[in-house]
């Protein structure tokens, strides 16, 4: 006990010392956590503003895309009728301003969007404006030309898919300034007919919501600007200040800090930086936002006050210092309560569970104490015999799965030998009754011999059948890997599978893409025959009751593999059973039927071969793929 009360008084003293030792020398580190957030509070308005003209440009690029676009023009050059659904111009008009009107009700920031023909110097073909919540379309006699404008010149000299951007400026109309106040972007994109320009489509986005929100989220402590990359103001808390190129007058953030450079280098570190200027320090943040012109970006900025984010590590300081008060005195007192009776126990314990995970035998285990170690260790000591009698029980059921996937695999497969099997029978009854009449009317041995040929070929095929079965029937797992013939790997699916196809009424076919007669992979011939015979017969039993049946054997090499691609009529896997078709005991089939060789164990013998058994989820039909190293190409 008293060395557990010295040990977690020395650990508590040195903490104490130690802590005062950091805290005393991090004041520039919280003055640079301080620094950090206001960074970090930056960042995220820049990035604000650059998702939505982003968002803007890609509603620009939709809308160029959009069936009316195209069809209007079509109309226009063929006499008002499209040529290609027989709408007329009006029409096209008509759908294409509810397509407008939509996209504007969707987005509150689009204040007008607009459809303008280069023809009859730049006019406007459709108009949709936002009044206040009113959306409306502009009748045709109060459509304006719009040809002299800046954004109409520079969407013409842009190329097909690109978009233009104009600066942030005051909403005019008819050359004036509005009121209130409104401060938009416009998004131009042309658009082009028969590979020549017909007109562009254009976006007003208003930014008076984009910027009050942006003030608004600022903690108090923090200054917002926004500028352009003259300097000049588009969000300010004072509004007077902002979009002094519109009102004539010199408004820019040099002439609030007078040493502050905005374009004292175009170098990409420089994208983001820190100013100190005089007793502020203001963090910029450069949002590049036209992909046309790398000159042009927003400086998002907030600022503060030296003093404010010295205060914040005064605060910090102190409360740094009363947690490790704290720390220190409950250290004390769970120190001398509680080290010198949990290390013992726990160590017990712990070395235990060493022992288990190296599969040693357990050290003694605390089991008689009467507090909490003691049922810990008592649970731990049951958890460790229950955990080796569910390792014996998994043992044994492992092995009577794997027993009773080869008898119901083998009672498939007797299933459809019984059909081939009765086929030579049959043969060799009726030939032997013939010879039975030749014989009495004194026939040739010319004709006996080829009666007896055909007799001969009958149990030659049945004997095949038998001795295909009796090595399939026989544990394979040991078997020694051999250099097989792909064909013949083939040969034995097809011998076990192909009667049952025919009593199904499915069409059965193997292709071979680039596959000689004798190469070969080196294998467990019967382990991987086994694998194929299941998928072939997993294809048989889930497309039996389709009307469409049929199921494909695709064999060819690729990269120096294998692939055998087993495909049925079938439409294929829901993703929910694929997830876990390959897990041990899984099954879709109704109780009694056969399971054949499980797919766990399946892909088990696969893996062992150092190849790949999957779905090919591309597939829409049910496909199975197997790929396994090739050996040898003759």
């Amino acid at each position: 006990m008293k060395m557990s009360i010295l040990a977690g008084s020395v650990t508590a003293l040195a903490s104490l010392i130690v802590g005062s030792l950091i805290i005393n020398g991090s004041s520039d580190i919280i003055f640079q956590n301080a620094l950090n957030r206001l960074q970090y509070e930056t960042n995220i308005k820049s990035l604000k503003l650059i998702s939505d003209i982003k968002n803007l440009s890609g509603d620009a690029q939709y809308l160029v895309g959009t069936p009316p676009i195209k069809g209007i023009p079509r109309a226009i050059n063929n006499s008002g009728i499209d040529p290609l659904d027989k709408s007329s111009t009006k029409t096209w008009k008509l759908r294409l301003a509810t397509i407008f009107s939509e996209l504007i009700r969707a987005k509150e920031n689009y204040l007008q969007i607009r459809y303008i023909g280069i023809a009859n110097g730049g006019k406007e073909l459709i108009r949709v404006d936002r009044k206040g919540r009113l959306i409306q379309t502009i009748p045709k006699n109060q459509l304006q030309k719009k040809g002299n404008t800046g954004y109409f010149k520079n969407a013409t000299k842009i190329n097909p898919g690109e978009v233009y951007l104009s600066d942030i400026t005051l909403n005019r109309e008819f050359g004036k300034i509005s009121e209130p106040h409104t401060p938009v972007i416009r998004a131009a994109a042309p658009v082009y007919y028969n590979n020549k320009l017909f007109g562009i489509l254009v976006i007003n986005m208003e930014f008076n919501q984009i910027f009050n929100e942006l003030i608004k989220s600022t903690p108090r402590e923090l200054i917002p600007y926004v500028t352009n990359e003259k300097g000049y103001f588009l969000a300010h808390p004072n509004k007077a200040m902002t979009y002094g190129f519109d009102h004539g007058n010199n408004n820019r953030i040099q002439s609030v800090y007078p040493s502050f450079n905005l374009e004292r280098t175009n170098d990409l570190r420089d994208i983001e930086y820190t100013v100190n200027s005089n007793d502020d320090v203001i963090h910029v943040v450069k949002t590049h936002y036209d992909p046309l012109r790398e000159d042009r970006y927003f400086a998002v900025m907030q600022a503060t006050s030296r003093k404010n984010l010295e205060s914040r590590s005064d605060a910090l300081e102190y409360k740094s210092y009363t947690i490790m008060g704290i720390l220190v005195i409950v250290s004390l007192i769970v120190s001398a309560i509680l080290a010198s009776r949990l290390m013992k126990p726990l160590s017990l314990i712990t070395a235990a569970s060493e022992d288990i995970a190296h599969g040693r035998e357990v050290s003694d285990l605390p089991i008689t104490s009467r507090d909490e170690i003691g049922e810990l260790a008592q649970s731990f000591d049951t958890m460790r015999h229950q955990l080796k009698e569910k390792e014996r029980e998994l043992i044994v059921s492992q092995g009577h799965v794997h027993h009773a996937n080869k008898m119901a695999s083998l009672g498939e497969m007797a299933s459809g030998m019984a059909h081939e099997i009765n086929s030579p029978i049959q043969t060799i009854n009726l030939i032997a009754q013939r010879i039975q009449r030749q014989l009495k009317k004194g026939i040739s041995n010319e004709d006996i011999n080829a009666s007896m040929d055909k007799i001969t070929t009958s149990v030659k095929k049945v004997s095949a059948l038998i001795d295909s079965l009796r090595k399939v029937s026989r544990d394979s797992t040991s078997d020694d890997f051999s250099e097989t013939r792909i064909c013949d790997l083939i040969s034995d699916a097809v011998n076990m599978t192909e009667e049952r196809f025919k009593v199904n009424n499915i069409q059965f076919d193997v292709n071979f893409h680039n596959i000689s007669e004798n190469m070969t992979i080196q294998c467990q011939r019967l382990q991987i025959s086994q694998v194929i015979i299941n998928l072939v017969n997993n294809s048989n039993d889930a497309i039996s009751e389709l009307d469409d049946k049929w199921i494909k054997i695709n064999i060819d090499k690729i990269d120096g593999k294998v692939r055998f691609t087993i495909t049925d009529s079938g439409s294929g896997i829901p993703d929910n059973i694929a997830a876990k078709i390959f897990e041990p005991m899984f099954t879709t089939k109704d109780i009694g039927k056969g399971t054949g060789l499980s797919l766990s164990i399946s892909c088990e013998i696969i893996l062992k071969h150092n190849g790949r058994l999957y779905i090919n989820k591309e597939s829409p039909n049910t496909c199975f793929i197997i790929e396994l190293p090739v050996t040898h190409i003759a």
